[in-house]
Formats: structure tokens, sequence, C-alpha cells
């Protein structure tokens, strides 16, 4: 059995970033995400889902994205289920992110050998040396994830 999700959207609100009291971090935010155009319509349909993220992930999204940002969200459907106080059941289905990247923001098209095209292999083919002068060190507590 498989539970994959894969989504690419724009946020619809800037990420909530909480604690929970045994001091975990956690992250809700929504992603809308277009449909393929649909011949009959004149317009695109859009869906909001339900985002969630735990820990170093959750703390990395609040970080560096914001309202409107487009994300590359991967993770699994999570439904959750709960009774209210007229004993009437709901549920909930969001996505649990394993993994996070960010999305391309444009639609342009990449111009032959610019610097935007060229894979790391490429780039290391090509010899130039490098000016570290500018670089600092930075210990392993400094990185967001």
């Amino acid at each position: 059995m498989h539970n994959h999700v894969i989504l690419t959207g724009r946020l619809t609100h800037t990420p909530e970033l909480r604690q929970t009291p045994s001091g975990v971090f956690v992250c809700k935010f929504s992603v809308a995400v277009q449909r393929k155009y649909n011949k009959n319509k004149a317009e695109q349909e859009t869906d909001f889902i339900e985002i969630e993220a735990w820990r170093g992930t959750a703390e990395f999204v609040s970080k560096y994205f914001d309202k409107g940002d487009m994300i590359d969200i991967m993770g699994r459907l999570k439904t959750s289920r709960w009774k209210d106080e007229n004993d009437k059941t709901h549920f909930e289905t969001s996505v649990l992110v394993e993994n996070v990247e960010f999305a391309p923001t444009n639609n342009r098209k990449p111009v032959e050998n610019s610097p935007d095209t060229q894979t790391a292999a490429e780039a290391q083919a090509q010899d130039i040396p490098a000016d570290f002068e500018d670089f600092e060190a930075i210990s392993d507590s400094d990185y967001p994830f």
C-alpha cells in the first residue's frame, strides 16, 4: 500500500509556528493548488489543501516561506476524526509533510548556457578557481533544518 502526496502550490497565508506542551514545533498552513484546465469552463479550479509540518521542517517553513510563495511538498495524507459537544463526528484530511522544497517562481524558459541552467557537474568540469575570501565558516547549529 502507498500513501504519497506531491503538491506544488502557493501558500494561502503566513505559516503559523507553534510549540506543543512538550516543546515540539508544529506549523500549519494551507496551499492553493490549481487543477488542470477544464475544457468546459473558462477558469482553472483551485483546491485548498491543509498542510501540517513538524519539528525542524516546521521551523524551516515558518522561517523561509510566506503568504503567496510557491512551495513543493512531499508527504502523506492524514485523516483526523473527533466528536464535538453534540456527539457529532467530524473528519479532517490534511497532508503531513515529509519533505519541502522551494518551487520555481515563474514560467520563464532557461537561457542556453546561462549559470541558471548549469548543473553542478558542468560547473565543476569547467575547473574555474573559486574565491572563498568572502565566505565565513558556520557550525552545524546554524543550519535551518
